[in-house]
């Protein structure tokens, strides 16, 4: 591959690389993507910037919007229900790298309608990581591999944005919550692991079904 060309030329860039590596989590199509995205960069400055953005967000990445997202999202359209499809994006509430408890994720989804019972929950969960969309923990918490986690954001961002179904701006460093203008036709919101101290208007939102604001100040 041309990416390794670029490898062999270069120690630093093996080091930024491997960073990259680990923050696809071995998924292969994530890895064979971005390889080819960066199979141009030649510098160590480049790749670096990479790794940044890549951190910040998969899909302001080179080419990740346009082709790793889409690609990834060929896992959750072949999901065989639309249940599976919004337990997923309900994960998305949580924030990056948060431990979730599985029995807390299937009570949320039970009250929002997704799933019948706990036994229904666990056997839904465990479609999801057969699927390799989430990823077990231990015995009781599940975790989102990053790359999926920001293909999930993007699908709720962009692919469900006209809906206004999700608002999610987790560790973002809010000092305040968002417009209140922006809560209205929101029926999922997560604000979890910011600086929040107080709501100061009450806001309008009708739609509202779980609002997310613990790991706040």
């Amino acid at each position: 591959m041309k990416v390794r060309r670029t490898l062999d030329n270069d120690l630093d860039i093996v080091e930024v690389a491997q960073l990259i590596a680990k923050e696809c989590n071995g998924l292969p199509l994530a890895l064979i993507t971005i390889s080819r995205a960066m199979a141009c960069k030649k510098t160590v400055e480049k790749w670096n910037h990479a790794i940044q953005i890549l951190k910040k967000s998969a899909f302001e990445f080179s080419s990740m919007g346009k082709e790793v997202c889409p690609l990834l999202k060929s896992g959750y359209d072949s999901l065989a229900s639309d249940t599976l499809r919004y337990c997923l994006l309900y994960c998305n509430l949580f924030s990056e790298d948060y431990k979730i408890e599985k029995r807390d994720l299937i009570g949320f989804c039970i009250g929002e309608g997704f799933f019948d019972a706990y036994e229904d929950g666990y056997s839904k969960i465990g479609n999801l990581l057969r699927a390799c969309l989430l990823e077990e923990e231990d015995d009781d918490h599940l975790k989102m591999y990053d790359v999926i986690r920001d293909m999930v954001l993007w699908i709720a961002c962009e692919i469900e944005k006209e809906k206004g179904t999700f608002l999610v701006q987790t560790s973002v460093g809010l000092t305040e919550t968002p417009e209140i203008e922006k809560w209205e036709g929101v029926k999922r919101m997560s604000l979890m692991g910011n600086q929040i101290e107080n709501l100061l208007e009450i806001p309008s939102c009708p739609h509202l079904s779980t609002l997310f604001l613990n790991k706040n100040s």
